[in-house]
C-alpha cells in the first residue's frame, strides 16, 4: 500500500491504484481487478473508465468479449484466464499499447492471428485452451512472447534454430505441416492431446532423439517411424495401442521405450533386438509377454 491506498504491483514494479469493485471506480483508478467476482457477463460499465491500464477477470464465466474493449486504449494489462471465452473480437488489435495478455485455461479453438498485431505486447499467456490445430503459421505465432508449450519466447525466436518444443495440453487433433519449419527440434512433446493418428510430419525431424506422445488416442504407428533413426526416448503410454510396426526394430538408437497403459496384445520381436535399448515400460498392459523380451531390460 502506498498512501494509505491499495494499489496493484505488476511484474515490472510499476504500481496502479486498484478498485475490487465496480463501484468504487473513478477517475483515479488504474487498476480493476473484479477476479473474486461472480461475473457471467462483461459488466459495461467497464467500458467507460478509458483511464484504465491494468483489467483482471479471472475466474469469471465469460463466454463474450465485447468489442467495445477496444475503446480501452491505455490498457497494458488485460488477465482473462480461466474464463469461458471461445472467441476474441478482432478488434482487441485495436490496444496498441497491450504488453500482457492473458488468456490461460479459456475454450478457445484458434489461435487469433491479429494477435500478431499487437506490436508492444511482451507475454501472452495461452496454455490450456482447446486449440485444434496449430496457427497455419508458426513463425507468426511465435513472433511474440506466449507460453503456449510451457516455454517463453521472445521476438528474436527462430524455428530453424530451436531444438526443444513442448505443446503439450492443448488438445490438438492435428498438426501444421509448418511444423517442419523447425528442422533441428531434437525434443518434441506432445503429451496430453487428442491426436488419434501419428502425425507424419514427425518422421521428417530427422535430429529428434526424445519423442512424447504419451496421453493421446493414438492407435497406430506408422512404419515411416524408422525415418527417426537418432530417436533415443519414445514415449507412447497411455494411448490406443493394439500393435507397433515390425520397423521399430531398426531404431537402432533407441534407449527407453514407453508403452504404458496401452490395448497391447503382441509385441514385435525386433524389439528384443534394438542393441541400445535399456528400459521397456509395459505397466498396465493386458499379457505378460514381458519374459520374452532381453533380461536387460527393467519393468
Amino acid at each position: 500500500w502506498k498512501n494509505q491506498k491499495e494499489y496493484y504491483l505488476d511484474t515490472l514494479g510499476n504500481f496502479y491504484p486498484v478498485a475490487y469493485h465496480l463501484e468504487n471506480l473513478n477517475d483515479e483508478i488504474k487498476a480493476l481487478d473484479l477476479s473474486k467476482q461472480t461475473l457471467t457477463t462483461f459488466p459495461k460499465e467497464i467500458l467507460g473508465q478509458f483511464q484504465l491500464e491494468v483489467l483482471i477477470l479471472n475466474g469469471s464465466k465469460i463466454k463474450i468479449l465485447p468489442s467495445e474493449v477496444s475503446q480501452l486504449q491505455n490498457l497494458k494489462v488485460l488477465q482473462l484466464q480461466n474464463c469461458q471465452l471461445y472467441s476474441l473480437p478482432k478488434e482487441i488489435n485495436l490496444l496498441k499499447d497491450l504488453e500482457w495478455l492473458n488468456l490461460r485455461g479459456n475454450k478457445l479453438i484458434d489461435l487469433p492471428a491479429f494477435i500478431g498485431e499487437l506490436q508492444n505486447l511482451k507475454r501472452s499467456e495461452l496454455i490450456g485452451n482447446w486449440f485444434i490445430t496449430l496457427p497455419k503459421s508458426l513463425e507468426d505465432f511465435l513472433s511474440y512472447k506466449t507460453d503456449l508449450g510451457q516455454d517463453y519466447w521472445d521476438r528474436s525466436f527462430n524455428p530453424e534454430i530451436q531444438t526443444n518444443l513442448s505443446l503439450a495440453h492443448q488438445n490438438l487433433e492435428n498438426l501444421s505441416h509448418d511444423l517442419l519449419r523447425f528442422e533441428n527440434l531434437e525434443t518434441l512433446n506432445l503429451s496430453a492431446n487428442s491426436l488419434t493418428t501419428f502425425p507424419i510430419e514427425i518422421t521428417q525431424l530427422k535430429k529428434l532423439t526424445h519423442l512424447d506422445l504419451n496421453y493421446n488416442q493414438l492407435t497406430n504407428i506408422p512404419s515411416e517411424i524408422t525415418e527417426l533413426k537418432n530417436l533415443e526416448v519414445l514415449d507412447l503410454s497411455n494411448n490406443n495401442l493394439t500393435n507397433l510396426p515390425l520397423e521399430i526394430g531398426k531404431l537402432e538408437n533407441l534407449q527407453k521405450l514407453f508403452l504404458a497403459a496401452n490395448k497391447l496384445t503382441i509385441l514385435p520381436a525386433q524389439i528384443a533386438e534394438l542393441p541400445k535399448l535399456v528400459y521397456l515400460d509395459l505397466s498396465y498392459t493386458q499379457n505378460s509377454y514381458k519374459l520374452h523380451i532381453l533380461k536387460i531390460v527393467k519393468y
